[in-house]
């Protein structure tokens, strides 16, 4: 078998070419599974008025959200009252709809009262969110306040 020059610049443009072409398709295909890449439009979004009852113990928190492949931000409203929101990975953390933690500031998110704020999925994820109402010091209260919801695909 000859081996020449020209050979060997066919081969070199052939495994050049498959190179690049599977890199493309690694870079088309290997998109994250919990959200949309940041900065997309939203072409479609979902909104709830939900009532978030206060738990002195801290322990009852209410499911916002469950979870999905394609939500690109959830954006929760606050009404009179702070909330203390978890956001969980898996249903593994939840039971029975209820977080299975006390949420706190030390466990969970802190959002003050009559605020909007967008928690975008490609920080947050697209899993389980559930929320109680707090105090300024982040412990569950007793009052009850109402949310609005809302989930941007």
């Amino acid at each position: 078998m000859n081996i020449t020059l020209k050979n060997i610049l066919g081969l070199t443009a052939i495994l050049t070419l498959l190179a690049v072409s599977a890199l493309y398709i690694a870079s088309v295909t290997l998109v994250g599974k919990a959200a949309n890449p940041g900065n997309l439009p939203s072409t479609a979004a979902t909104s709830s008025i939900i009532n978030l009852l206060g738990a002195g113990d801290g322990t009852t928190a209410k499911v916002l959200f469950e979870p999905n492949n394609a939500c690109s931000s959830r954006i929760v409203t606050t009404g009179f009252h702070n909330v203390l929101l978890a956001f969980e990975a898996d249903r593994d953390s939840l039971n029975n709809g209820v977080s299975s933690t006390t949420l706190t500031l030390a466990v969970g998110h802190w959002q003050a009262a009559s605020t909007t704020v967008a928690y975008p999925a490609e920080n947050y994820g697209c899993g389980w969110v559930t929320g109680i109402v707090g105090n300024t010091s982040g412990v569950a209260d007793l009052a009850s306040t109402t949310l609005s919801v809302t989930e941007t695909f």
